[in-house]
């Protein structure tokens, strides 16, 4: 793991850490998260870029954004959303709303909201 995930890992672990600095570092976790599911898209393909300084190796994803659908589990995927709202602006967005049944031995998850993007 990277030093960065563990320290934002810390500051929102950490019983000390105010409202303001756990949202600031809740949101960081999120774009954290967000870039590394852009990153493993099947589009997403290692690369040699030109750069100022030289050759980098990097990844580039050729999807376009009208071809991603994010789905957000209503009442606790939002901050997740919001992050791949901003690093791809004009995505289409899904919402479901799943609960556990908690009336069965294995509590199996019971979907009671759907709404897709038709396409």
């Amino acid at each position: 793991k990277q030093w960065y995930q563990r320290r934002v890992r810390a500051v929102l672990r950490d019983a000390r850490t105010g409202y303001t600095d756990f949202m600031v570092q809740g949101d960081r976790l999120m774009r954290l998260l967000a870039e590394e599911a852009l990153a493993r898209l099947p589009g997403a393909t290692p690369a040699l870029l030109e750069s100022p300084t030289g050759v980098y190796e990097g990844v580039v994803d050729d999807t376009p954004t009208e071809k991603l659908c994010v789905v957000s589990i209503v009442r606790s995927g939002d901050i997740l959303l919001e992050a791949f709202r901003q690093l791809r602006p004009g995505l289409k967005v899904g919402k479901i709303l799943i609960q556990r049944d908690e009336n069965t031995p294995d509590k199996r998850a019971v979907l009671y909201y759907k709404k897709l993007p038709a396409d």
